[in-house]
């Protein structure tokens, strides 16, 4: 997956959320746009920490951008194509 293609699909106004389907099976749900960071060979995916304030990380993961199958928008809308 380019970094570019996942950068600029977090990037959509107004944020739209995202699943990111790995090859292996699992997903990951980016629902704000502040916790994701995207890197050369990377996403950050983090999760809303429970009970602290909007915003504030819990749980994180490390995903390699080979290993993502496709990324698509929770709304129905149409993936990312495939690398």
């Amino acid at each position: 997956m380019d970094p570019e293609n996942v950068y600029r699909l977090l990037q959509r106004q107004p944020f739209q959320p995202v699943r990111v389907h790995l090859r292996d099976g699992r997903r990951y749900d980016i629902l704000a746009r502040e916790f994701a960071v995207v890197g050369v060979t990377f996403v950050d995916v983090g999760a809303q920490a429970e009970g602290a304030p909007a915003g504030v990380w819990g749980p994180t993961v490390t995903i390699p951008l080979d290993k993502i199958d496709r990324v698509e928008t929770l709304n129905g809308s149409a993936p990312t194509p495939r690398p």
